[in-house]
C-alpha cells in the first residue's frame, strides 16, 4: 500500500480491491473488462455503500471511468 492509500485511509473509509490476476490475487482465466467492472460495483455495496468518490490510476483509470459508464448511480465522482 502506497502513501496516498495511508494518505487517504486516514480521512476516509477507502476500499482496495484486488481483482483477479492483480495484485496477490490468482488469475481467473476469462475475466472479462465488464466482470471487472461489476465485481467492483459488487464489493462496493457488499461493504454497504451504495455512491463511492472512484480514484484511479493507469487500469484503476480505465476502471473508474468504466464504472461511470457501465454503473453511474454508483460513482459520486472521478479522480
Amino acid at each position: 500500500m502506497g502513501a496516498l492509500s495511508r494518505a487517504l485511509e486516514f480521512a476516509h473509509e477507502t476500499l482496495l480491491p484486488d481483482l483477479p490476476g492483480h495484485g496477490r490475487s490468482a488469475a481467473a482465466g476469462g475475466l472479462g473488462f465488464e466482470q471487472c467492472l461489476d465485481d467492483l460495483v459488487a464489493t462496493l455495496r457488499a461493504a454497504g455503500h451504495d455512491r463511492a468518490h472512484w480514484l484511479g490510476y493507469s487500469m484503476g483509470a480505465r476502471l473508474a471511468l468504466g464504472c461511470a459508464l457501465r454503473h453511474p448511480d454508483c460513482v459520486q465522482s472521478l479522480c
